[in-house]
């Protein structure tokens, strides 16, 4: 099988080199890993996961199990920051999926939480078996992890779409699964500017993510101006039907 083989400058890419922990990147694990228990703590906290797209929960699941599923061999290049984190990105988001399929089942949105993931999956993995960096097991489903990981906001875009709500918490939660993405960009630039490493795949895909997020950033403002315009013509609406119900209740002189 042929593949697609990107190289670093001069090195193999930054996963098989040193474990570099710079502050950009401390920062960005910290937003995401705050995130994601951020999420499972509102789902928790209002009893319902209402607005949560349970689809792209379970992408997250299948990114974070495929990305880590090298921990069964822990590489000596994991230091225990490493596995701490990984560790709670899968489980704190199967928890999520589980809580959202389970006890909170009756407040998941399944009429408008529709999207096929299989559309995301499929082509994320053909793309995988020829884009990567080695022909490995490993490799291969690193990568697709990277491709799924992109777009795997998707169908959250679509649940927004479809039902125009976003409860103000879920805000925050977008917020910091945003601020995590642009601040992992920021560390890749540094690193390349320190180290002279880079990962072109990771950084076109989160480049691809970022686009994705900021469209959805755009979306949930509009909803705000959508949802003022509404109220004026429900109140206007109730303005006329009131009027009307004068005029035919108005006794006759």
């Amino acid at each position: 099988m042929v593949s697609i083989r990107f190289w670093t400058l001069g090195h193999l890419r930054p996963r098989y080199g040193a474990f570099h922990l710079t502050g950009y990147r401390l920062l960005a694990d910290s937003f995401h890993a705050f995130a994601i228990l951020y999420l499972l703590f509102n789902i928790w906290r209002t009893k319902s996961c209402f607005g949560v797209s349970g689809k792209t929960q379970i992408l997250y699941v299948t990114v974070f199990v495929t990305r880590y599923a090298d921990l069964v061999t822990f590489p000596e290049t994991y230091s225990v920051y490493n596995v701490m984190m990984k560790i709670l990105f899968i489980s704190a988001t199967l928890i999520t999926v589980l809580l959202m399929h389970s006890i909170y089942r009756k407040t998941y949105d399944r009429e408008n939480d529709t999207f096929y993931n299989e559309i995301l999956i499929l082509p994320c993995f053909v793309t995988a078996l020829f884009v990567n960096y080695r022909m490995e097991a490993f490799e291969i489903l690193w990568s697709f992890s990277i491709f799924l990981e992109a777009v795997a906001i998707l169908p959250q875009l679509d649940l927004i779409c479809k039902t125009f709500h976003v409860e103000p918490w879920f805000k925050c939660y977008l917020l910091l699964l945003g601020s995590y993405r642009a601040l992992y960009i920021v560390h890749w630039i540094d690193r390349y500017r320190q180290y002279g490493l880079y990962d072109p795949l990771a950084f076109i895909a989160g480049g691809v993510q970022t686009v994705l997020f900021v469209l959805l950033a755009l979306r949930i403002a509009t909803l705000k101006h959508r949802e003022r315009i509404v109220t004026i013509l429900f109140e206007w609406d109730s303005v006329l039907l009131r009027s009307v119900e004068l005029l035919i209740l108005r006794p006759t002189p």
